[in-house]
């Protein structure tokens, strides 16, 4: 998550919210640099707007990025089509940070395993066997049992990836948006237990017909070996029951998630200075990005010369 003073740009009609974007504020040379309070999770993030006033939300959000004065905005995560990245001027740079992969749902689980190659569908049906045998049960957590889930989600996480995950971060964040979006019915955790025991969780975002596969964690006993792989297929068929419209398994592609999806959606940085100062010190920052990316891929291989790798920041 970004680091800064909280910034929310909000819109009215009148005494009406119809929206907005919450933003931070830092001092960059100087400068006034405005980022995404999420920046950092990167899941194609976009503006808030009630139904039917997302071009009103973005036309006041650009007028106020755009207002006289010298200020770096940068926008990290979003996707290149949406209303917040149409705020920017024609002048701003854009740079493709990855691709959140997405599939459409099919009506039945095994019309979506039709679509998937011979060897990974066998590998589905093989670990589905397995742990039948082992007795697992999959389950959709009840909203009563939020705060139960959050914590098993939490240890689950940990386990697997020994704290070096980029969701320790945020996750404090996560959690009081996990409770406010469970409470409402559009985020769920699916979990896979044996004999009791929670051995997988996934978090899921639902909304508007699309399930996004946000983060999840597991057992990381050679016995319980792919149980993610289980939750996430057992959370597809469900999709599929549901009649969801889309599966999103978020940013980032590694081999794995491209082996439950064929599509891709890039998620984009959007990034301009404005004003003569705002400009000067956007340029000398773009100069000095490539050394600490440099730096952030050492400091990345360097967690990840251990027995565990480091994770990216969504669900894989």
């Amino acid at each position: 998550m970004a680091v800064g003073t909280p910034t929310f740009v909000l819109a009215f009609e009148g005494d009406e919210l119809l929206g907005g974007a919450p933003l931070v504020e830092e001092r960059r040379g100087g400068v006034r640099r405005y980022r995404l309070a999420t920046a950092g999770s990167e899941h194609g993030l976009d503006l808030v707007a009630a139904p039917g006033r997302g071009d009103d939300v973005a036309d006041a959000v650009g007028v106020w990025l755009q207002r006289a004065g010298n200020r770096i905005v940068d926008l990290s995560g979003v996707r290149p089509d949406g209303a917040l990245a149409s705020c920017a001027p024609r002048a701003a740079r854009v740079e493709v940070l990855e691709t959140a992969p997405w599939f459409d749902v099919p009506p039945t689980f095994e019309d979506y395993l039709a679509s998937r190659r011979k060897k990974f569908r066998q590998e589905i049906r093989r670990v589905s066997r397995r742990f039948d045998e082992l007795g697992a049960r999959y389950r959709v957590v009840d909203t009563d049992e939020t705060e139960r889930a959050i914590a098993t989600l939490e240890h689950l996480h940990d386990q697997r990836w020994d704290r070096r995950s980029l969701f320790r971060a945020y996750f404090h964040q996560f959690e009081i948006a996990a409770r406010a979006g469970a409470a409402r019915g559009e985020v769920r955790f699916h979990e896979l237990d044996v004999a009791g025991e929670v051995i997988a969780s996934l978090a899921t975002i639902e909304r508007r017909g699309t399930c996004y596969f946000f983060q999840m964690g597991r057992n990381p006993d050679p016995r319980f070996a792919n149980s993610g792989t289980v939750v996430k297929a057992k959370a597809v068929e469900r999709a599929c029951v549901e009649g969801f419209r889309k599966v999103d398994l978020c940013y980032g592609d590694p081999a794995t998630k491209l082996l439950w999806a064929d599509e891709r959606e890039p998620v984009v940085r959007v990034h301009w200075g404005h004003g003569p100062t705002g400009r000067a010190v956007h340029g000398a920052l773009m100069a000095l990005w490539p050394f600490a990316d440099a730096l952030r891929r050492l400091r990345i291989g360097a967690a990840g010369a251990g027995r565990r790798r480091r994770e990216p920041a969504s669900a894989d």
